[in-house]
């Protein structure tokens, strides 16, 4: 009896593996992703008349991202990358913050230069919204982020970071 036991979970062990390789459809519509970038979209039924796409990144928990080298000028941050990853020595620049994203959106400009700035970033809405808390960045450390929340009632960024 262990013989058969072992050969089913040798064979179950062997078809995972298989399934990891590659995406896999199924006749019921269900698809197998083995890694996800995060920025795939998942379409939820919510029980209502309105079926709602969601990013994988949400699901997880996790935040996009988006790497940039410019070291001046205006950077517009789309809605698609939660953090921009400021990878370049940045003297004076501008970030300008998404559109009417959704409520509770994060929004950070991190240094991922590796030494401190010694210039400014301005944090700017490029809409109706305001900014409650810093919009000027001055010698943003290496390694750290301002991080801004929107509150979609009252179209505010909160600095929250």
């Amino acid at each position: 009896m262990k013989r058969p036991l072992a050969l089913i979970a040798a064979l179950a062990s062997l078809l995972g593996v298989a399934f990891a390789a590659a995406p896999t459809v199924y006749e019921t519509g269900v698809l197998i992703l083995s890694t996800l970038a995060g920025t795939e979209y998942v379409t939820v039924d919510n029980g209502g008349p309105r079926i709602t796409t969601v990013p994988v990144n949400v699901i997880r928990n996790a935040r996009s991202y988006a790497k940039v080298s410019t070291t001046s000028g205006t950077i517009a941050m789309t809605i698609s990358g939660a953090n921009e990853l400021l990878t370049g020595n940045v003297g004076t620049a501008t970030v300008d913050l998404p559109a009417t994203p959704a409520d509770g959106f994060l929004a950070g400009v991190c240094n991922a230069y590796g030494t401190n700035y010694s210039g400014t970033i301005t944090v700017a809405t490029t809409d109706s919204s305001t900014i409650v808390g810093s919009s000027s960045l001055t010698n943003l450390s290496a390694g750290t982020c301002a991080q801004y929340q929107y509150t979609a009632a009252s179209a505010v960024w909160y600095q929250v970071r």
